[in-house]
């Protein structure tokens, strides 16, 4: 399901968001790198495009040509969210038994 970066809500229309195309529900830009395809946390710039240059601001508009409406069933986890899930991860890892 396509959907908004910021509250998941659908994207229902049958073309790709354009510069200005706001969410329905919560008005954050469609049109930006955490609703892209080629977005990824992970990656050093979080963009997995090999030839692009990624803005640096990833939660608004944006005029990057490579840009496709990412098909996901939740939004991507934040770095607050990786973070808190790795520290629990290394707690559990040498919890005594």
């Amino acid at each position: 399901m396509k959907s908004c970066h910021a509250c998941g809500a659908a994207w229902e229309e049958k073309f790709q968001p354009g510069l200005r195309d706001a969410c329905m529900k919560c008005a954050a830009d469609m049109h930006c790198c955490r609703n892209c395809r080629f977005f990824d946390p992970m990656k050093a710039r979080q963009c997995a495009s090999p030839t692009t240059d990624p803005p640096t601001d990833k939660e608004n508009a944006n005029v990057c040509d490579e840009f496709e409406l990412a098909d996901r069933q939740a939004p991507p986890p934040s770095k607050d969210d990786r973070k808190k899930a790795l520290e629990e991860k290394w707690k559990n890892l040498f919890k005594e038994q």
